[in-house]
Protein backbone atom coordinates (compact mmCIF):
# COMPACT_ATOMS: atom_id res chain seq x y z
CA UNK A 1 0.00 0.00 0.00
CA UNK A 2 1.51 3.44 -1.12
CA UNK A 3 0.23 6.93 0.74
CA UNK A 4 -1.67 8.89 -1.87
CA UNK A 5 -0.25 11.97 -3.76
CA UNK A 6 -0.81 14.31 -0.96
CA UNK A 7 2.16 12.45 1.29
CA UNK A 8 4.28 14.15 3.56
CA UNK A 9 7.92 13.82 2.93
CA UNK A 10 8.51 13.04 6.56
CA UNK A 11 6.37 11.64 9.39
CA UNK A 12 6.98 12.80 13.04
CA UNK A 13 4.79 10.26 15.41
CA UNK A 14 3.90 11.97 18.52
CA UNK A 15 3.20 9.41 21.20
CA UNK A 16 4.54 5.96 21.33
CA UNK A 17 1.43 4.13 22.24
CA UNK A 18 -0.05 1.18 20.41
CA UNK A 19 -1.38 2.67 17.48
CA UNK A 20 2.09 5.07 16.58
CA UNK A 21 3.96 1.79 16.76
CA UNK A 22 2.04 0.15 14.46
CA UNK A 23 2.57 3.39 12.26
CA UNK A 24 6.23 3.15 12.51
CA UNK A 25 6.22 -0.88 11.55
CA UNK A 26 4.29 0.54 8.56
CA UNK A 27 6.28 3.05 7.93
CA UNK A 28 9.37 0.51 7.77
CA UNK A 29 7.86 -1.99 6.26
CA UNK A 30 6.84 0.41 3.16
CA UNK A 31 10.62 2.29 2.88
CA UNK A 32 8.66 5.56 4.22
CA UNK A 33 10.75 8.03 6.31
CA UNK A 34 9.71 8.99 9.69
CA UNK A 35 10.98 9.58 13.06
CA UNK A 36 9.29 9.68 16.36
CA UNK A 37 9.01 11.60 20.06
CA UNK A 38 7.25 11.12 23.44
CA UNK A 39 7.02 13.60 26.06
CA UNK A 40 7.76 10.68 28.71
CA UNK A 41 11.49 9.24 28.36
CA UNK A 42 10.32 5.89 30.04
CA UNK A 43 8.36 5.68 26.96
CA UNK A 44 11.00 6.67 24.39
CA UNK A 45 13.28 4.10 25.89
CA UNK A 46 10.54 1.63 25.72
CA UNK A 47 9.93 2.02 22.38
CA UNK A 48 13.72 2.59 21.19
CA UNK A 49 14.21 -1.28 22.35
CA UNK A 50 11.38 -2.20 19.89
CA UNK A 51 12.69 -0.24 17.36
CA UNK A 52 16.38 0.13 17.77
CA UNK A 53 16.70 2.20 14.48
CA UNK A 54 14.35 5.00 14.77
CA UNK A 55 15.62 8.65 14.68
CA UNK A 56 14.50 10.82 17.90
CA UNK A 57 13.60 14.48 16.79
CA UNK A 58 12.09 16.25 20.16
CA UNK A 59 8.91 17.93 18.58
CA UNK A 60 9.00 20.87 21.42
CA UNK A 61 11.69 22.25 19.58
CA UNK A 62 11.50 21.14 15.99
CA UNK A 63 9.89 23.73 13.25
CA UNK A 64 7.55 21.83 10.97
CA UNK A 65 7.51 22.33 7.24
CA UNK A 66 4.90 22.63 4.98
CA UNK A 67 5.50 19.25 3.83
CA UNK A 68 6.10 17.23 7.16
CA UNK A 69 3.32 15.15 8.41
CA UNK A 70 2.08 14.52 12.64
CA UNK A 71 0.69 11.53 13.35
CA UNK A 72 -0.70 11.96 16.72
CA UNK A 73 -1.63 9.41 19.00
CA UNK A 74 -5.03 9.37 19.88
CA UNK A 75 -4.17 9.45 23.94
CA UNK A 76 -2.12 13.37 23.49
CA UNK A 77 -4.63 15.97 24.88
CA UNK A 78 -5.31 17.85 21.79
CA UNK A 79 -6.78 21.05 22.92
CA UNK A 80 -7.35 21.14 26.72
CA UNK A 81 -6.26 22.71 28.96
CA UNK A 82 -4.49 24.97 26.42
CA UNK A 83 -4.35 23.81 22.58
CA UNK A 84 -1.24 21.33 22.37
CA UNK A 85 1.97 23.42 21.34
CA UNK A 86 3.18 20.78 19.13
CA UNK A 87 0.12 20.28 17.39
CA UNK A 88 -0.48 23.73 17.18
CA UNK A 89 3.12 24.47 15.69
CA UNK A 90 2.57 21.44 12.80
CA UNK A 91 -0.84 23.17 11.94
CA UNK A 92 0.87 26.92 11.53
CA UNK A 93 3.26 25.47 9.17
CA UNK A 94 -0.02 23.88 7.42
CA UNK A 95 1.35 20.29 7.58
CA UNK A 96 -0.21 17.02 7.75
CA UNK A 97 -1.93 15.93 11.06
CA UNK A 98 -3.75 13.16 11.59
CA UNK A 99 -3.75 9.46 13.45
CA UNK A 100 -3.29 6.26 12.32
CA UNK A 101 -6.80 5.55 11.34
CA UNK A 102 -7.10 8.60 8.94
CA UNK A 103 -4.05 7.17 7.32
CA UNK A 104 -5.72 4.05 6.76
CA UNK A 105 -8.66 5.80 5.49
CA UNK A 106 -6.50 7.50 3.06
CA UNK A 107 -5.53 4.71 1.16
CA UNK A 108 -8.76 2.54 0.93
CA UNK A 109 -10.66 2.23 -2.22
CA UNK A 110 -13.55 0.36 -2.94
CA UNK A 111 -14.21 -1.02 0.34
CA UNK A 112 -17.09 -0.53 2.91
CA UNK A 113 -16.40 1.02 5.72
CA UNK A 114 -18.58 1.02 9.09
CA UNK A 115 -17.43 3.33 11.82
CA UNK A 116 -19.11 3.01 15.52
CA UNK A 117 -18.30 5.14 18.18
CA UNK A 118 -20.22 5.82 21.53
CA UNK A 119 -19.26 5.88 25.33
CA UNK A 120 -20.92 2.10 26.43
CA UNK A 121 -20.98 -0.93 24.28
CA UNK A 122 -18.96 0.20 21.07
CA UNK A 123 -16.93 -3.01 21.51
CA UNK A 124 -19.50 -5.05 21.61
CA UNK A 125 -21.64 -3.48 18.73
CA UNK A 126 -17.95 -3.70 16.67
CA UNK A 127 -17.61 -7.19 17.49
CA UNK A 128 -21.52 -8.18 16.77
CA UNK A 129 -21.53 -6.79 13.61
CA UNK A 130 -18.07 -8.26 12.38
CA UNK A 131 -19.14 -11.66 13.48
CA UNK A 132 -22.79 -11.73 11.83
CA UNK A 133 -21.24 -10.85 8.66
CA UNK A 134 -18.52 -13.37 8.62
CA UNK A 135 -20.77 -15.90 9.48
CA UNK A 136 -23.52 -15.25 6.75
CA UNK A 137 -20.38 -15.19 3.99
CA UNK A 138 -19.14 -11.67 3.80
CA UNK A 139 -15.44 -10.81 4.10
CA UNK A 140 -15.53 -8.49 7.43
CA UNK A 141 -12.52 -7.53 9.79
CA UNK A 142 -12.84 -5.00 13.10
CA UNK A 143 -10.30 -2.97 14.10
CA UNK A 144 -9.63 0.51 15.87
CA UNK A 145 -9.85 1.37 19.20
CA UNK A 146 -11.49 -2.32 19.98
CA UNK A 147 -8.05 -3.09 20.35
CA UNK A 148 -6.54 -4.26 17.03
CA UNK A 149 -4.58 -1.11 15.76
CA UNK A 150 -5.73 0.02 11.77
CA UNK A 151 -2.76 -0.95 9.80
CA UNK A 152 -2.76 -4.59 11.50
CA UNK A 153 -5.89 -5.73 9.90
CA UNK A 154 -5.76 -8.29 7.60
CA UNK A 155 -7.48 -7.16 4.34
CA UNK A 156 -10.79 -7.36 3.83
CA UNK A 157 -13.73 -6.00 1.60
CA UNK A 158 -15.39 -4.59 5.05
CA UNK A 159 -13.85 -3.02 8.24
CA UNK A 160 -15.62 -2.58 11.04
CA UNK A 161 -13.82 0.35 12.86
CA UNK A 162 -14.27 1.03 16.36
CA UNK A 163 -13.72 4.95 16.92
CA UNK A 164 -12.72 6.71 19.93
CA UNK A 165 -13.56 10.21 20.81
CA UNK A 166 -9.37 10.77 21.27
CA UNK A 167 -9.86 9.66 17.43
CA UNK A 168 -12.45 11.09 15.77
CA UNK A 169 -10.92 14.54 17.00
CA UNK A 170 -7.95 13.55 14.80
CA UNK A 171 -9.87 11.38 11.37
CA UNK A 172 -10.56 14.14 8.30
CA UNK A 173 -10.77 11.64 5.76
CA UNK A 174 -14.36 11.14 4.71
CA UNK A 175 -14.63 7.45 4.10
CA UNK A 176 -17.67 5.90 6.07
CA UNK A 177 -20.29 4.01 4.66
CA UNK A 178 -22.11 4.24 8.17
CA UNK A 179 -21.47 6.07 10.77
CA UNK A 180 -22.69 5.33 14.58
CA UNK A 181 -22.90 7.15 17.61
CA UNK A 182 -24.54 4.45 20.18
CA UNK A 183 -24.98 6.84 23.29
CA UNK A 184 -23.08 9.82 24.90
CA UNK A 185 -22.26 9.72 28.77
CA UNK A 186 -19.86 11.80 30.47
CA UNK A 187 -16.51 10.59 29.73
CA UNK A 188 -13.11 11.36 29.39
CA UNK A 189 -13.72 14.34 30.41
CA UNK A 190 -10.39 15.08 31.54
CA UNK A 191 -8.69 14.59 28.19
CA UNK A 192 -11.67 16.55 26.62
CA UNK A 193 -12.28 19.90 29.44
CA UNK A 194 -15.87 19.48 29.59
CA UNK A 195 -19.14 17.28 28.60
CA UNK A 196 -20.06 19.49 25.69
CA UNK A 197 -16.28 19.14 23.92
CA UNK A 198 -16.54 15.48 24.30
CA UNK A 199 -20.11 15.46 22.27
CA UNK A 200 -18.16 18.14 19.99
CA UNK A 201 -15.64 14.76 19.56
CA UNK A 202 -17.99 12.31 19.35
CA UNK A 203 -20.29 14.11 16.59
CA UNK A 204 -17.73 14.51 14.44
CA UNK A 205 -18.34 10.78 13.26
CA UNK A 206 -21.46 11.95 10.79
CA UNK A 207 -18.86 14.88 9.13
CA UNK A 208 -17.04 11.59 7.72
CA UNK A 209 -19.49 9.90 5.92
CA UNK A 210 -19.50 9.09 2.35
CA UNK A 211 -22.33 11.12 0.35
CA UNK A 212 -24.84 7.56 1.18
CA UNK A 213 -23.12 7.15 4.46
CA UNK A 214 -26.01 5.49 6.65
CA UNK A 215 -26.01 7.68 10.03
CA UNK A 216 -27.98 5.95 13.02
CA UNK A 217 -27.86 7.08 16.44
CA UNK A 218 -28.52 5.64 19.62
CA UNK A 219 -32.09 7.28 21.43
CA UNK A 220 -30.56 8.69 24.32
CA UNK A 221 -27.72 10.42 21.97
CA UNK A 222 -30.73 11.91 19.71
CA UNK A 223 -31.51 14.48 22.59
CA UNK A 224 -27.80 15.94 22.15
CA UNK A 225 -28.06 16.49 17.83
CA UNK A 226 -29.26 19.81 18.47
CA UNK A 227 -27.43 21.92 15.57
CA UNK A 228 -26.31 18.70 14.02
CA UNK A 229 -29.87 17.31 13.37
CA UNK A 230 -29.55 18.77 10.26
CA UNK A 231 -26.06 16.60 8.71
CA UNK A 232 -28.18 13.93 10.26
CA UNK A 233 -30.17 11.06 7.81
CA UNK A 234 -33.84 11.00 9.76
CA UNK A 235 -34.51 7.25 8.79
CA UNK A 236 -37.66 6.89 10.27
CA UNK A 237 -39.28 5.04 12.75
CA UNK A 238 -37.71 1.70 13.63
CA UNK A 239 -40.43 0.18 16.15
CA UNK A 240 -41.14 -2.80 13.51
CA UNK A 241 -37.93 -4.05 13.17
CA UNK A 242 -37.71 -4.50 17.24
CA UNK A 243 -40.70 -5.63 17.49
CA UNK A 244 -39.47 -8.47 14.72
CA UNK A 245 -36.61 -8.82 16.22
CA UNK A 246 -37.69 -9.38 19.79
CA UNK A 247 -40.23 -11.96 18.59
CA UNK A 248 -37.37 -13.74 16.40
CA UNK A 249 -35.00 -13.45 19.55
CA UNK A 250 -37.58 -15.40 21.43
CA UNK A 251 -38.35 -18.06 18.63
CA UNK A 252 -34.61 -18.86 18.57
CA UNK A 253 -34.23 -19.19 22.38
CA UNK A 254 -31.99 -16.31 22.79
CA UNK A 255 -33.23 -14.60 25.88
CA UNK A 256 -29.74 -13.15 26.90
CA UNK A 257 -30.70 -10.80 24.36
CA UNK A 258 -33.70 -9.91 25.50
CA UNK A 259 -32.59 -8.03 28.14
CA UNK A 260 -31.72 -4.03 28.99
CA UNK A 261 -28.12 -2.87 27.11
CA UNK A 262 -28.26 -6.64 25.35
CA UNK A 263 -30.97 -5.81 23.66
CA UNK A 264 -29.72 -2.75 22.51
CA UNK A 265 -26.95 -3.60 21.86
CA UNK A 266 -28.15 -6.98 19.39
CA UNK A 267 -30.50 -4.17 18.27
CA UNK A 268 -27.99 -1.40 17.07
CA UNK A 269 -25.98 -4.08 15.18
CA UNK A 270 -28.97 -5.49 13.34
CA UNK A 271 -30.16 -2.13 12.05
CA UNK A 272 -26.49 -1.15 10.65
CA UNK A 273 -26.34 -4.98 8.90
CA UNK A 274 -29.89 -4.91 7.80
CA UNK A 275 -29.73 -1.53 6.61
CA UNK A 276 -26.45 -1.67 4.51
CA UNK A 277 -26.97 -4.97 3.66
CA UNK A 278 -30.30 -5.87 3.52
CA UNK A 279 -29.61 -8.90 6.15
CA UNK A 280 -32.94 -10.37 7.01
CA UNK A 281 -33.96 -10.48 10.82
CA UNK A 282 -33.98 -14.21 11.08
CA UNK A 283 -30.54 -14.59 9.09
CA UNK A 284 -28.98 -12.30 11.75
CA UNK A 285 -30.52 -14.08 14.75
CA UNK A 286 -29.04 -17.99 13.75
CA UNK A 287 -25.74 -16.06 13.23
CA UNK A 288 -25.66 -14.47 16.66
CA UNK A 289 -25.77 -17.87 18.10
CA UNK A 290 -22.17 -18.49 17.72
CA UNK A 291 -21.14 -15.33 19.32
CA UNK A 292 -18.99 -15.26 22.22
CA UNK A 293 -19.49 -12.27 24.51
CA UNK A 294 -16.48 -10.40 24.82
CA UNK A 295 -13.97 -10.80 27.78
CA UNK A 296 -14.99 -8.50 31.13
CA UNK A 297 -18.28 -6.72 29.67
CA UNK A 298 -21.13 -8.96 31.18
CA UNK A 299 -19.33 -11.83 30.97
CA UNK A 300 -20.61 -14.61 32.51
CA UNK A 301 -18.23 -16.85 34.39
CA UNK A 302 -19.44 -19.04 36.01
CA UNK A 303 -22.39 -20.88 37.62
CA UNK A 304 -21.78 -22.21 40.86
CA UNK A 305 -24.44 -23.43 44.33
CA UNK A 306 -27.34 -21.67 42.42
CA UNK A 307 -25.05 -18.39 42.15
CA UNK A 308 -24.57 -16.57 38.23
CA UNK A 309 -21.22 -14.70 38.44
CA UNK A 310 -20.79 -12.02 35.99
CA UNK A 311 -17.43 -10.08 35.38
CA UNK A 312 -18.43 -6.42 33.98
CA UNK A 313 -14.99 -5.17 34.61
CA UNK A 314 -15.35 -3.37 31.64
CA UNK A 315 -17.60 -0.77 33.10
CA UNK A 316 -15.49 1.96 34.38
CA UNK A 317 -18.71 4.27 34.69
CA UNK A 318 -22.08 4.69 35.72
CA UNK A 319 -24.02 4.26 32.40
CA UNK A 320 -22.20 1.36 31.56
CA UNK A 321 -22.88 -0.66 35.00
CA UNK A 322 -26.35 0.85 34.94
CA UNK A 323 -26.09 -1.65 31.51
CA UNK A 324 -25.52 -4.89 33.90
CA UNK A 325 -27.92 -3.94 36.57
CA UNK A 326 -30.62 -3.66 34.25
CA UNK A 327 -29.87 -6.78 33.32
CA UNK A 328 -30.66 -9.19 36.09
CA UNK A 329 -32.18 -9.53 38.99
CA UNK A 330 -31.21 -10.22 43.03
CA UNK A 331 -27.86 -8.72 42.08
CA UNK A 332 -24.97 -8.79 44.57
CA UNK A 333 -23.11 -5.94 43.51
CA UNK A 334 -19.67 -4.94 43.77
CA UNK A 335 -18.59 -1.56 43.08
CA UNK A 336 -15.51 0.27 43.52
CA UNK A 337 -11.91 1.76 42.42
CA UNK A 338 -11.36 5.19 41.42
CA UNK A 339 -14.56 6.96 40.87
CA UNK A 340 -14.41 9.80 37.85
CA UNK A 341 -17.78 11.23 37.89
CA UNK A 342 -20.07 12.39 40.78
CA UNK A 343 -23.02 11.72 42.93
CA UNK A 344 -25.13 13.15 40.87
CA UNK A 345 -24.43 10.70 37.96
CA UNK A 346 -25.50 7.90 40.59
CA UNK A 347 -29.03 8.81 40.57
CA UNK A 348 -29.79 6.79 37.35
CA UNK A 349 -29.30 3.80 39.70
CA UNK A 350 -32.26 4.61 41.91
CA UNK A 351 -35.01 3.23 39.40
CA UNK A 352 -33.23 -0.12 39.34
CA UNK A 353 -32.80 -0.26 43.20
CA UNK A 354 -35.12 -2.87 43.59
CA UNK A 355 -32.84 -5.39 41.05
CA UNK A 356 -30.08 -4.98 43.73
CA UNK A 357 -30.12 -7.37 47.09
CA UNK A 358 -27.25 -5.99 48.68
CA UNK A 359 -24.06 -3.31 48.06
CA UNK A 360 -20.27 -4.26 48.36
CA UNK A 361 -18.03 -1.38 48.03
CA UNK A 362 -14.24 -1.70 47.84
CA UNK A 363 -11.13 0.23 47.30
CA UNK A 364 -10.45 4.23 46.90
CA UNK A 365 -14.22 4.99 46.49
CA UNK A 366 -15.59 2.53 48.95
CA UNK A 367 -17.17 5.34 51.17
CA UNK A 368 -18.80 6.92 47.94
CA UNK A 369 -20.54 4.03 47.28
CA UNK A 370 -21.22 3.31 50.76
CA UNK A 371 -22.49 6.85 51.11
CA UNK A 372 -25.03 5.97 47.99
CA UNK A 373 -26.06 2.40 49.41
CA UNK A 374 -28.00 4.25 51.92
CA UNK A 375 -29.50 6.84 49.89
CA UNK A 376 -31.04 3.53 48.28
CA UNK A 377 -31.80 2.42 51.38
CA UNK A 378 -30.10 -1.03 50.80
CA UNK A 379 -27.68 -3.37 52.79
CA UNK A 380 -23.97 -2.34 52.34
CA UNK A 381 -20.88 -3.89 53.21
CA UNK A 382 -17.61 -1.21 52.98
CA UNK A 383 -13.95 -3.26 52.13
CA UNK A 384 -10.59 -2.73 51.44
CA UNK A 385 -10.04 -5.48 47.95
CA UNK A 386 -12.08 -7.11 45.76
CA UNK A 387 -11.06 -10.21 46.59
CA UNK A 388 -12.57 -9.74 50.47
CA UNK A 389 -15.89 -8.39 48.77
CA UNK A 390 -16.81 -10.98 46.63
CA UNK A 391 -15.95 -13.40 49.18
CA UNK A 392 -18.95 -11.34 51.18
CA UNK A 393 -20.98 -11.84 48.42
CA UNK A 394 -20.67 -15.27 47.81
CA UNK A 395 -21.27 -16.32 51.44
CA UNK A 396 -24.19 -13.97 51.51
CA UNK A 397 -25.53 -15.31 48.11
CA UNK A 398 -25.25 -18.79 49.43
CA UNK A 399 -27.56 -18.29 52.81
CA UNK A 400 -29.46 -16.84 50.45
CA UNK A 401 -29.64 -20.07 48.27
CA UNK A 402 -29.31 -18.12 44.91
CA UNK A 403 -27.82 -14.84 43.34
CA UNK A 404 -25.92 -12.90 40.47
CA UNK A 405 -22.79 -11.69 41.81
CA UNK A 406 -21.80 -8.64 39.19
CA UNK A 407 -18.86 -6.72 39.19
CA UNK A 408 -19.61 -3.99 38.05
CA UNK A 409 -17.15 -1.19 39.51
CA UNK A 410 -18.37 2.10 38.22
CA UNK A 411 -14.99 2.91 38.71
CA UNK A 412 -11.80 2.34 36.79
CA UNK A 413 -9.29 0.24 38.28
CA UNK A 414 -6.08 2.38 39.20
CA UNK A 415 -6.01 2.27 43.03
CA UNK A 416 -5.20 -1.80 42.88
CA UNK A 417 -4.81 -3.19 39.33
CA UNK A 418 -2.87 -2.48 36.06
CA UNK A 419 -6.20 -1.79 34.22
CA UNK A 420 -9.88 -3.22 33.57
CA UNK A 421 -8.24 -6.09 32.34
CA UNK A 422 -6.09 -7.26 35.02
CA UNK A 423 -9.04 -6.06 37.08
CA UNK A 424 -10.92 -8.77 35.43
CA UNK A 425 -8.94 -11.22 35.22
CA UNK A 426 -8.35 -11.26 38.76
CA UNK A 427 -12.39 -11.41 39.21
CA UNK A 428 -12.15 -14.75 37.53
CA UNK A 429 -9.38 -16.20 39.09
CA UNK A 430 -11.09 -15.59 42.46
CA UNK A 431 -14.26 -17.01 41.30
CA UNK A 432 -12.78 -19.95 39.94
CA UNK A 433 -11.11 -20.72 43.52
CA UNK A 434 -14.60 -20.72 45.33
CA UNK A 435 -15.63 -24.10 46.35
CA UNK A 436 -12.17 -25.43 46.14
CA UNK A 437 -10.74 -25.06 49.57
Amino acid sequence: MILDNFSPKKYFLYGLGKSNQSCALYFEENNIEYAVWDDKEDVRKRFESEFPYSQFVDLNTYAFQKTDGLVVSPGIKTTFPNENKIIRNARQANAYIGCDVDLFLRNIANKKIIGITGTNGKSTVVSLVAHVLRELGYKAVAGGNIGLPVLEMKKSDIYVLELSSFQLELINQKSLDCAVILNIRPDHLDHHGNFAAYCKAKFRIYDLGTEKCFRLYGEDALPLACDSREKINMLGDFKSLKTTLIEELRRESQEIYLAGKNFENAFNAFLIVNQKFNIECSDYVRALKTFSSLPYRQQVVRNFDNILFVNDSKATNCSAALAAIDSYENIYWLVGGVFKETLADLEIFKTLKDRITKIYCYGQSAEIFDSFADQLEKPKEKLNTLKEAVGAAYKDAQIAGSGVIILSPCCSSFDQFKNFEDRGEKFNQIIQSLGKN
